[in-house]
């Protein structure tokens, strides 16, 4: 009797033995790489449903640390050009991409449209691209658009939250991937940028360059309020608030277009004489504020310092009048960047829904001595790393000399 009241215990310690061994455990969370790193909080994106364990063929060797292509300031965290070679290139020349670009005034999504077409022309794919000048209707009718037209995938360069809607109507459908977090929308993933840390960069540079003395400064904001511009004067005031007690900030002025911002600082500056720096979170209220300067004869005596530069910027940075720094997101990587995790969703491979941009292409400080280098990295076919005698790099290296004598001098 004993030995068989043993073997049925043992049977069922056994049973729940394997019972036990064949539940499903929570997966851990894996390592973040260089490409995945920053706050939790910056992304505005969905977890992805399917972001679960590699598989065999998930193309996941092909993201790392220092394995891609280096436009100028080092290798990327991914290799488009393995995806594709492994994907098949006639099967990647087959595909049709819908591009869906908030372009407006603004030259950085622009210039990021215009990477797509420069991709379906080296990779031989059909790419539609759409720019709907700041237009939230016109935006929607882009997305209605592609799906009538039975795309392949999506790129999206969006206007903010109103997109979010016909984006999450679409998932599961057509593989989508954004270049900004979509607020309450749900793609399949978004190549995101930590805007606060792009405003702190700002701050700390602008403090540096003050060196102890007292600023007075005019922000400058989009009256639109997208939560990416936001994000970029946010990290500025908080940096500075919490840093840099010789900073502070005196107001903020809104508008939508470079006429309206620099009426708007125009106006600002006239009732408060006091203001000596104007920070400007992309390239519109920069060229604004710029003209707002020039007009009223203060060259001398306010500085610019401002996010996201483009080609007109960074060669209005190299000659070194009234904007002293500005923050380099190089618009080629970061379109290169959603192609390849895009290329992966159509594929389906499993993909993390929020993936972190390479910092070396965009978190990358520019002064009017390294203006024309930013300018090499960017448009290579144009500017050309030994141009020593380019009007921009002559200016840029005559500035700095310039600004370092005087700093030698006060010293």
């Amino acid at each position: 009797m004993k030995k068989k009241l043993f073997s049925f215990v043992f049977a069922v310690l056994l049973v729940l033995m394997f019972s036990a061994c064949s539940q499903t455990t929570p997966e851990a969370t894996p390592p973040a790489s260089d490409n995945a790193t920053a706050p939790a909080s910056d992304s505005t994106t969905p977890p992805s449903s399917n972001a679960t364990e590699t598989t065999a063929n998930n193309n996941d060797d092909l993201v790392g640390d220092q394995i891609g292509y280096d436009y100028g300031l080092g290798k990327v965290a991914w290799d488009l050009d393995g995806l594709v070679n492994r994907i098949g290139k006639d099967k990647v020349a087959s595909l049709r991409i819908g591009v869906s670009v908030n372009s407006g005034t603004d030259m950085w999504p622009r210039q990021w449209g215009e990477e797509w077409d420069n991709l379906a022309k080296q990779y031989g794919f059909t790419a539609n691209v759409l720019y709907n000048e700041n237009d939230s209707v016109k935006e929607a009718d882009t997305i209605a658009t592609f799906v009538n037209q039975q795309v392949d995938g999506i790129a999206i360069s969006p206007i903010g939250e109103t997109i979010a809607q016909p984006i999450t109507e679409i998932y599961g459908k057509i593989p989508t991937v954004t270049c900004i977090p979509i607020p309450k929308g749900q793609v399949n993933v978004t190549v995101n940028t930590d805007q606060l840390a792009k405003g702190k960069m700002i701050a700390d540079h602008v403090a540096q360059d003050a060196n102890g003395a007292e600023l007075k400064v005019l922000t400058v904001n989009n009256a639109m309020e997208l939560p990416h511009f936001n994000a970029r004067i946010q990290g500025f005031d908080d940096q500075s608030k919490d840093l840099y007690p010789n900073i502070t900030v005196v107001g903020n002025v809104l508008d939508t277009t470079v006429d309206g911002y620099m009426n708007q600082v125009k106006s600002f500056l006239m009732a408060h004489p006091e203001v000596n720096t104007v920070i400007t979170p992309y390239g519109d209220p920069l060229r604004g504020a710029f003209s707002a300067i020039q007009q009223l004869g203060k060259s001398d005596s306010i500085s610019i310092y401002s996010v996201d530069a483009d080609e007109a910027t960074l060669e209005m940075l190299s000659q070194g009048e009234i904007i002293k720094g500005m923050h380099v997101q190089f618009a080629k990587p970061q379109a290169d960047e959603c192609f390849f995790y895009l290329l992966r969703a159509i594929n389906g491979d499993t993909v993390p829904a929020n993936v972190w941009e390479d910092p070396k292409y965009n978190m990358v400080y520019a002064t009017p001595l390294t203006a024309y280098k930013m300018l090499t990295v960017w448009y290579p076919d144009k500017y050309s790393p030994n141009d020593v005698t380019s009007e921009a790099n002559t200016a840029a290296i005559a500035q700095a000399k310039a600004a370092a004598e005087a700093q030698q001098q006060q010293q």
